[in-house]
């Protein structure tokens, strides 16, 4: 599934890889609240067996793929902003984050559960993931390729990162996993031949 590198703008590229922050382990999908699928599209299944595969707008999926590739960071609104909406006034941006946020916190944290824990933590300044309340499959995925679970990996990779999103970030951390799947498929085809893989 070939994806065509694009060049980075300033923001994208002052943006960490949200693969590669310290951390804890991701969250497994028995322990989490909701478990996130980016891998061949958005959706979102809860423990309680809630769905939802369709959401009010773009900017609200690709906001919660961002916050579920990288939970355990605590993420500027300044970045969130240039991230969805590149080149937006400050204010204009500032104000649509929380409009996104408060329409994510009533999918994630729905009035009729109220006494359970939140989901999205928020300031004035950042907004987090509570621990361990997302799991994520492309997470998933690349802790079944750091574990040797290979069979595990390939099942969960179902496609390419947010089909249909073309945001830079996107782009970027797609490229860099459809690499890792094709060495993968190289390797269970031909294990005595590729080099073993390397933890992302």
């Amino acid at each position: 599934m070939p994806s065509s590198p694009t060049t980075a703008t300033a923001s994208a590229a002052a943006a960490p890889d949200p693969q590669r922050a310290a951390g804890p382990p991701p969250a497994t999908a028995e322990r989490a609240r909701w478990r996130v699928r980016v891998l061949g599209g958005v959706d979102l299944e809860g423990a309680r067996g809630e769905r939802h595969d369709r959401f009010p707008s773009r900017a609200i999926a690709a906001l919660l793929a961002r916050l579920a590739l990288a939970p355990e960071r605590a993420h500027a609104r300044e970045e969130l902003v240039e991230l969805l909406w590149p080149g937006v006034d400050l204010p204009v941006g500032r104000n649509r984050l929380r409009q996104a946020l408060s329409t994510l916190k009533s999918l994630l944290e729905p009035a009729s559960d109220a006494l359970a824990a939140p989901v999205l933590v928020a300031d004035r300044a950042q907004v987090r993931v509570a621990p361990g309340a997302l799991a994520c499959d492309a997470r998933e995925f690349e802790a079944a390729l750091r574990a040797r679970r290979l069979a595990e990996a390939r099942d969960l990779y179902r496609g390419e990162l947010m089909p249909g999103h073309y945001d830079d970030w996107v782009q970027q951390e797609r490229l860099r996993l459809d690499n890792l799947f094709e060495r993968l498929e190289r390797q269970l085809q031909r294990p005595e031949a590729e080099p073993a893989l390397a933890a992302p």
